[in-house]
């Protein structure tokens, strides 16, 4: 019996011919829909001012995803769901900090319930599903799910990694460039300061520690997280000189996208891809095969961009931005490349979330879950193969039972059910669902509530049933410390 449980959640190591692929993930901070240059993975509301070649590029040779979602509207619960596989009622992280960040003000009706900073040392992760099935493992950059003060087993090199550089508790890096000792600072672990000299861009150095270690784990699979600071505040001053000297010679644009500090950051993150795909096309392993041959890449954001006075970019036709749960906080760009089995050119229109990217990794990897294992995403190799299939499941979920209120944003508690064209939103401080057209409404402009009462019973249905599966807790009230009704 012991055997038998440990060959499901460990498969027999492969023969060479059954050899696994690479695997790199590649997760921007608080990059918005509409922050890249082509229009694959958001309707054709690509950016006008920023420039994203080589992402652009991936997206047309490989399966993109213009219905993509982050699993929180800010940095932890996204990084804990991509991690475990898990919507934030499990994982128990819902945001960054407290959900009780009401702002100035009369205070609300409802309090938000408490959080955890980081995720479980209990939780198998990504990457030691992947070192269990004789993955080299490394995390390059931005963590922020482990390290915090108070709590244990949390950090990279306890959750799976074989090497981390850079990661540690931090929210943000501070700033983007190595001082005059070549060192980057408190806020990024000092692993990364070898890759560091006076002035060197965090990108840069990011991006050389990706290509080190592969380079010296090009004989065996590998996977690597590479975790990008970049775009997260601060802005100003921030962008590598020489990107910030080509965006300010161009003309004003059209759009609302003008800011040269921080489309010199999104153009860092698009020419690190650039490297490293490049790194792939010229390497071969010990048996002559290029790596690029057998590499899945996916890149994705954890969360929309942040529009308000700390931020300078812009989200439309999205309403919101990071922090609330209308969809220019959530709606993410998300890309799938792996010449061997993924056709180029799809577009996906199914909504996906964070969530699924654990059992699709998994999947690719030839790694079967155990069956007592809760894991809430869907594998998405059915829409890797064919892009107009669908998963048939209920619905893609969020739960935010706080608040944050703060530097121009306005979450308030909610829960959330994304199927098919439908966005139905419940409102614990009203107590009632609101209900979007996203096909005909992407800026949620619209309350169709009243006017679809088939279809917002029906999807009020189904995210009880989803609360109650998942243990989802409700806000309380304020005076007497009751559990507000849900959906």
């Amino acid at each position: 019996m012991l055997t038998l449980t440990l060959s499901l959640v460990v498969p027999a190591p492969a023969t060479p011919a059954e050899d696994p692929p690479n695997i790199i993930l590649i997760l921007a901070d608080d990059l918005g829909w509409t922050d890249v240059s082509g229009g694959r993975m958001n309707l054709g509301h690509g950016s006008d001012f920023y420039e994203t070649p080589h992402l652009d590029r991936l997206a047309a040779e490989g399966m993109a995803f213009p219905h993509a979602y982050a699993a929180g509207a800010n940095c932890s619960p996204t990084r804990a769901a991509l991690m475990s596989g898990q919507y934030a009622p499990r994982t128990g992280v819902y945001t960054v900090g407290s959900l009780d960040r009401t702002g100035r003000g009369p205070e609300p009706p409802l309090r938000g319930i408490a959080t955890r900073p980081d995720l479980s040392a209990e939780t198998v992760t990504m990457a030691e599903r992947l070192q269990g099935r004789g993955y080299a493992t490394c995390h390059i950059g931005k963590y922020h799910v482990g390290g915090q003060k108070g709590t244990r087993g949390t950090t990279p090199s306890e959750q799976g990694f074989d090497e981390n550089f850079g990661g540690g508790p931090a929210g943000h890096a501070g700033r983007s460039f190595a001082d005059a000792s070549g060192r980057f600072g408190p806020r990024v672990g000092p692993e990364l300061d070898a890759f560091a000299r006076p002035g060197t861009h965090l990108t840069d150095a990011v991006t050389d520690a990706a290509i080190d270690f592969m380079g010296r784990h090009a004989d065996r699979p590998f996977f690597v997280q590479l975790a990008h600071y970049a775009v997260h505040t601060p802005i100003r001053g921030q962008g590598r000189p020489d990107l910030v000297a080509r965006f300010r010679s161009r003309g004003a644009p059209a759009s609302e996208h003008r800011d040269a500090d921080y489309a010199a950051l999104v153009a860092g993150i698009d020419e690190s891809l650039g490297r490293v795909r490049r790194f792939l096309s010229e390497t071969r392993d010990g048996r002559g095969r290029r790596l690029s041959a057998r590499t899945l890449i996916i890149v994705t954001s954890d969360n929309g961009g942040l529009t308000g006075p700390a931020g300078v970019t812009a989200n439309t036709p999205l309403k919101g931005q990071k922090g609330e749960y209308h969809e220019g906080g959530i709606r993410v760009p998300l890309v799938f490349w792996y010449p061997a089995r993924i056709p180029a050119g799809g577009i996906c229109h199914e909504p996906v979330t964070t969530v699924d990217l654990l059992p699709t990794v998994l999947g690719v990897a030839g790694i079967a879950a155990a069956t007592d294992e809760v894991i809430d995403g869907s594998d998405l190799a059915p829409l890797l193969r064919d892009p107009t299939a669908t998963l048939g499941r209920d619905g893609i979920f969020w739960h935010f039972p706080g608040y944050l209120r703060q530097s121009g944003r306005d979450a308030r508690p909610v829960s959330i059910i994304r199927r098919g064209r439908w966005k139905l939103v419940y409102r614990y401080e009203e107590t009632r669902c609101a209900l979007f057209d996203l096909r005909a409404d992407p800026g949620e402009a619209t309350d169709r509530a009243d006017d679809e009462p088939a279809v917002t019973t029906s999807l009020r249905t189904r995210l009880a049933a989803w609360l109650d599966d998942v243990g989802g807790l409700p806000p309380v009230h304020r005076d007497s410390g009751r559990p507000a009704a849900g959906p």
